[in-house]
């Protein structure tokens, strides 16, 4: 009948509730993680403009790099300034295989790591903590040894808990007149292609001895400054006027739009089950009103006889809550089962997290409580004259 129909939905209705509360709150739990992540370098105040060069020699690219830096440098309020042809986030890499000259062997393939030219300055404008070692400086130039920067995954990975300050090694592809690269120093690892993904094995080679068309050009200013990206612009085009700037954003603001996509999908999900939740409740108190209705004269003789408004009050309570936690407990069964395709989009927990999935079913059954209370409570507050009355 009816009151069965009713009792299927609410059951149904709590169960699907509990599933999408569950999902929302995983990939709220993500998002807070992924926000709080450690990126390994500080986007607060820095502003970047993506510059590219065209052709020209290595003298001239590089010329008009220096001569860009030193002016975004002479700006108002701004601190230090650099530049790297890969920015943190971008999801831009390359990669070429490595050799030692003196260290362990890495095997006949080498080992993979990314690598980028970045300025003297650029480790100090992105607050990218100098580990060991020394950075990258105005005198690593062409004709004096070359050297790179390594981040604290590569060093690890390649030298366990040797320092590699001072080693050698030498690309596998390069020509067999080149000479190799000295490592120079260690970097803290830093959020190179994505939020969700932690440090890979990263070089850093001084731009000046491997000269780079394109580049991020990133400032360090004394706080966030709205007129600096354009005056960052102006000084590029003081140099070269007919250069297209490709980017210009704060790097706080490039880190959000980095994890805009699971932002979006964590908003959406909450939608669903904010939405799922309201209809569970209306249709938990629509099912108890409803039954209420059909039961007033039965409660009213219940009453008349000595039944206390608290015994009616336990008595719908009973029935509406037993409907939740079928609904709840199903609910719970599915969420660990359909949980799980949400692997690939959440970071920092499993799909199946306790606390979350805990915190998920007691969200449910507290606000389906609420909805039981209301009509429960009005059933107890019936006055048994009226209700033996009633048709």
């Amino acid at each position: 009948g009816p009151a069965r129909l009713s009792g299927v939905l609410v059951v149904t209705g709590t169960s699907l509730a509990v599933v999408l509360v569950v999902a929302a709150g995983l990939l709220i739990n993500s998002f807070g993680r992924l926000s709080q992540v450690e990126l390994g370098f500080e986007p607060e105040a820095v502003h970047v403009v993506t510059v590219a060069y065209p052709g020209g020699d290595a003298r001239e690219v590089t010329a008009f790099y220096d001569d860009v830096l030193s002016r975004i440098k002479a700006l108002p309020g701004v601190t230090a300034a650099g530049a790297t042809v890969n920015l943190p986030l971008s999801g831009n890499y390359r990669q070429r295989r490595i050799e030692l000259r003196d260290g362990p062997s890495l095997g006949d393939e080498g080992y993979s790591v990314n690598y980028q030219q970045v300025t003297a300055d650029y480790f100090g404008a992105m607050e990218i903590r100098v580990l060991a070692g020394r950075g990258l400086e105005d005198g690593d130039i062409p004709g004096a040894p070359l050297v790179a920067v390594m981040n604290q995954t590569l060093a690890r990975d390649v030298f366990g808990d040797q320092s590699p300050v001072g080693r050698r090694f030498s690309f596998l592809d390069s020509a067999p007149d080149e000479l190799p690269y000295e490592i120079v120093g260690v970097v803290a690892d830093s959020r190179q292609q994505r939020m969700d993904t932690p440090g890979e094995p990263e070089l850093y080679l001084s731009f000046r001895q491997s000269p780079q068309g394109r580049m991020d050009v990133v400032a360090r200013a004394t706080g966030p400054d709205a007129s600096l990206l354009s005056a960052m612009r102006q000084q590029v085009w003081a140099v070269r006027a007919d250069l297209p700037i490709r980017r210009a954003i704060r790097l706080s603001d490039f880190v959000a739009q980095s994890i805009a996509t699971p932002r979006f999908y964590m908003l959406l999900l909450s939608s669903f089950a904010g939405l799922a939740l309201a209809l569970a409740l209306v249709g938990i108190y629509g099912t108890l009103a409803y039954s209420v209705s059909r039961r007033t004269r039965e409660l009213g003789i219940r009453m008349a006889l000595g039944a206390s408004g608290g015994s009616v009050l336990g008595l719908v309570l009973i029935y509406g809550l037993t409907l939740v936690t079928i609904g709840v407990a199903l609910g719970g069964g599915l969420a660990l089962l359909t949980t799980r395709v949400l692997s690939s989009f959440v970071f920092g927990i499993t799909p199946t997290d306790p606390a979350t999935m805990f915190a998920g079913l007691i969200a449910v059954l507290a606000a389906a409580v609420i909805a039981c209370v209301i009509p429960a409570r009005r059933a107890a507050g019936l006055d048994p004259v009226s209700s033996l009355r009633h048709e």
